[in-house]
């Protein structure tokens, strides 16, 4: 075999091993968000690959995040564009995510789209106050209230963007009954809402076995009674 050959032989070999999905896969799982990011851009075929892996933890891709947030609070674009950049992403890789970490009303709005999360096993959102909501372009849920809301007149549209975002975190909550840790932000009308929602909702978590209630100042016997597995 020629010399020219052999180093052929090498790399269509090194390029069948680069292409197995299973392979590229465990590598993929030690690699930093910030690799993988590079990695999606790489081919077509490692776009496929490690798209799951990059979506897999969610609190956006570091890099993305970045870029996404100073645009953001700079208004170098139009708030509305950045809003509906992040819906079509997650209508994009919604289903990949597993872990979801949430600092942004706009990040629990789109991921609570019926095109959004759904198999989610962890949840954290951290900040669910007026004064650190966006402006919204997510309207309220069509046939899908919280019992609070409905028939309840709404002073001012920051009242009015507060409870769609406790809507949607509720709603997220209800659409990935797969949850296994839950880790739930300060919301400051919890009284308001019906303590049979709230058993109704978490009785639908029957995988959960972390949960965090710190912030949300809920009496811990209420989810006590509809999770007997914690």
């Amino acid at each position: 075999m020629s010399e020219s050959d052999s180093t052929l032989a090498i790399e269509t070999a090194a390029n069948t091993v680069l292409a197995l999905p299973e392979l590229m896969g465990l590598i993929g799982q030690c690699l930093p968000q910030s690799d993988l990011f590079s990695c999606v851009q790489v081919s077509q075929s490692w776009n496929t690959m490690f798209i799951p892996l990059l979506w897999h933890t969610h609190a956006i891709p570091s890099l993305v995040c970045v870029k996404i947030m100073s645009r953001y609070f700079w208004q170098e674009r139009p708030r509305e564009k950045i809003e509906n950049w992040v819906k079509s992403i997650f209508e994009k890789h919604g289903h990949h995510v597993r872990n979801l970490t949430s600092h942004w009303n706009v990040i629990l709005e789109a991921a609570s789209l019926e095109t959004g999360c759904k198999n989610l096993v962890s949840l954290s959102v951290n900040l669910l106050r007026h004064k650190h909501l966006a402006p919204s372009t997510v309207y309220p849920i069509v046939g899908w209230k919280v019992p609070w809301i409905s028939g309840e007149p709404v002073p001012g549209e920051n009242s009015a963007r507060y409870k769609r975002a406790v809507e949607r975190f509720w709603l997220l909550i209800r659409q990935n009954p797969g949850l296994v840790r839950l880790k739930c932000p300060s919301i400051d009308v919890i009284d308001d809402i019906p303590k049979e929602f709230i058993l109704e909702t978490f009785s639908l978590l029957s995988n959960l076995k972390d949960l965090d209630l710190e912030r949300m100042r809920l009496d811990i016997r209420i989810p006590l009674d509809a999770l007997p597995q914690l």
